[in-house]
């Protein structure tokens, strides 16, 4: 009876732990802590399925030799992780040979024993606990059943924490190209003008749109004007620095936030932008397609009282008067 209320509390806890705003290497750290109260052993492992690769999240053993943590493996390669993760169900068995053991361990300590219990969801195997003991005892099928029943809570955890990662992820970006989104970049791009202002650092603006969308549109369908939008994404985001800040601003348009730029860095940028999409063709079933792009300019005046919606309005102006010159152009 003890032991049962001992498991209904660990795993209540485990319950509450795994609810917790915890960054999923610290839960799966905590998810073998608790496990050892109620199933002793030697090595526990906890891993997540990555297709064909196991990847380590977390890891207790009598000494670290050298950080494996985000380390992968084959699952093939591990007999018995593999067979418990064919199975959904937990395994115990003997080691018989090295091989049975995925991960490098100490090759002085002789491992007997096995427990592998699937972590799954939905009918999909997500993860798996792999527990190692020494000479000492075997697991047993009480251990099984304890850890089944923890298995099934991280479970549920872990597609908890991917669903929130998906759904903050959802909340920041354009579901169409991966970029920021205008609410998105109306938050990050207040922060970077207040620190530019602050710390007196350049910081400049670049604004374009696609010359012309309207017509790819009405003439290819907007499917492929999607398929436009996302080659054209990717060719912008190889083409600015790391350190820059890519928004899809409208349907067609785009704003690039360049931190510790001033107007000449601004104005190369612009420049290698509109040359790097003028170079771009994208095929379509009625031949091949080029696309041009305007851009408009603005860089934070040190002395005056910029804010973002200032600088955006004076690249937006500048865009106008590069379409005013012909398009495929930058002005600012």
């Amino acid at each position: 009876a003890i032991e049962a209320r001992n498991v209904a509390e660990t795993l209540r806890e485990a319950g509450l732990t795994l609810s917790s705003k915890l960054d999923f290497q610290q839960i799966s750290a905590l998810i073998l802590d608790l496990l050892r109260r109620v199933i002793p052993y030697d090595i526990g492992a906890f891993m997540t399925v990555e297709g064909t690769e196991l990847k380590l999240a977390a890891i207790k053993r009598p000494a670290d030799l050298r950080n494996l943590i985000g380390e992968t493996f084959p699952a093939a390669g591990a007999r018995l992780c593999n067979m418990a993760l064919q199975k959904k169900r937990p395994l115990i068995s003997p080691i018989t040979s090295p091989d049975d053991i995925l991960l490098p361990l100490r090759p002085d300590q002789e491992i007997r024993s096995f427990l592998g219990v699937p972590i799954v969801f939905r009918d999909l195997a997500i993860g798996l606990i792999a527990l190692y003991d020494f000479a000492g005892r075997t697991f047993t099928d009480d251990d099984a059943r304890v850890a089944d029943l923890f298995a099934s809570q991280v479970a549920i955890a872990m597609d908890n924490s991917r669903r929130v990662e998906l759904m903050e992820k959802q909340a920041v970006t354009d579901q169409l190209t991966g970029l920021y989104n205008r609410r998105a970049f109306a938050t990050m791009g207040e922060r970077e003008v207040g620190r530019a202002r602050r710390y007196k650092r350049p910081l400049a603006l670049i604004l374009f749109d696609i010359d012309h969308f309207k017509d790819v549109n009405d003439t290819y369908g907007h499917l492929f004007g999607d398929h436009v939008l996302r080659v054209l994404t990717k060719r912008v985001t190889d083409t600015t620095r790391g350190t820059d800040i890519v928004c899809r601003y409208g349907g067609e348009e785009f704003i690039v936030l360049m931190p510790e730029a001033g107007r000449e860095e601004a104005l190369a940028m612009a420049e290698r932008l509109r040359e790097e999409i003028s170079r771009m063709t994208v095929v379509t079933e009625g031949g091949t397609l080029s696309l041009t792009i305007s851009l408009g300019i603005a860089s934070l005046d040190p002395a005056g009282e910029d804010n973002l919606e200032s600088l955006i309005s004076r690249a937006d102006r500048a865009m106008y008067q590069a379409k005013a010159a012909g398009r495929n152009a930058v002005r600012g």
